[in-house]
């Protein structure tokens, strides 16, 4: 909640009376600002819930192999590393399957972010597809 017109909240807990919402509110922006302004209208931005429930195990997406394998790549991508223009093979993120292994300079695209593997680093998808970069020389 915060004054109408202000741009910083504090959280006031709802536990069981929405009517002393507002005089909750007050109260606590005078132990916090030393002072309050009952006849001020208030706002209640944001409401935060919290829940605890029984769900369901998700399914394992763990896909059994001991099989690596170098994927082929979606297409050569202009970078620059180390102030060299170089173009650097890229994997889509979602065609990767378990156990893949993809040596550096690479991109590993996917919705989300784009990550870099550096010349002298190896990329491995785990068998839950986890992206796992290590060194090797």
């Amino acid at each position: 909640m915060r004054y109408q017109g202000q741009s910083f909240e504090i959280d006031i807990p709802w536990i069981s009376n929405p009517s002393k919402l507002a005089a909750d509110f007050h109260k606590t922006h005078a132990r916090q600002y030393g002072y309050s302004d009952s006849t001020r209208p208030v706002e209640l931005v944001a409401l935060r819930l919290r829940a605890i429930g029984i769900v369901q195990k998700p399914r394992s997406t763990s896909t059994p192999s001991n099989r690596t394998y170098k994927p082929k790549p979606s297409e050569l991508a202009p970078i620059t590393i180390d102030g060299k223009i170089a173009k650097v093979p890229q994997f889509n993120r979602k065609d990767l399957r378990p156990m893949a292994v993809i040596n550096g300079p690479a991109l590993v695209r996917e919705y989300s972010s784009t990550t870099l593997v550096l010349p002298h680093c190896r990329v491995a998808t785990d068998r839950h597809l986890n992206l796992i970069i290590d060194v090797w020389e």
